[in-house]
């Protein structure tokens, strides 16, 4: 049986490079009209995943929200660890994403990334910024970097590990 995870985050955090990797064996990404939504399906740890990546911050939009709370059984969120100046705004956005009681129990696996960068933040100031622990979702935070792959495959094993809860 197949998973649909959302692949969500501030624009410029790197959701699609770390897309890019983690399905570096498929081919190409599939653009699906014109509002940045890229589709890739994939096997972690013998499961098969399609990814939805939304583009720029329209995974917030009601339409987009409740559209995919109906659909995925999990959510990677990307924030950019070095753009302190945009954590709040991507704690909105989060908490946002996640409002729909479609989504209460569903993980959620936030990627720190940029880590490689000195002006990282590390995962325990990206928690705090983010306020994770206001999140009532199971979730966990991982210090990743797109260039370099570093945390990726974790992430994702934990996610696959979860078993994607649903209510």
């Amino acid at each position: 049986r197949g998973e649909t995870v959302a692949l969500i985050g501030e624009s410029g955090s790197g959701k699609t490079t770390i897309l890019s990797r983690i399905s570096k064996k498929d081919g190409k990404l599939h653009d699906m009209g014109n509002q940045k939504f890229r589709v890739r399906n994939l096997v972690v740890e013998g499961l098969s995943i399609t990814v939805w990546d939304v583009g720029g911050e329209s995974y917030v939009d009601p339409y987009w929200a409740d559209y995919y709370a109906e659909r995925v059984s999990g959510v990677i969120f990307v924030v950019d660890s070095t753009d302190a100046d945009r954590m709040a705004d991507a704690r909105l956005a989060l908490f946002k994403s996640l409002a729909n009681e479609k989504l209460a129990r569903i993980p959620v696996l936030i990627m720190a990334n940029k880590g490689d960068l000195a002006s990282a933040a590390s995962v325990v100031k990206v928690s705090e910024a983010l306020e994770l622990h206001d999140l009532k979702h199971p979730h966990k935070s991982v210090r990743t970097s797109a260039v370099s792959d570093e945390g990726i495959q974790g992430g994702l094993e934990w996610l696959v590990a979860q078993k994607f809860v649903r209510q």
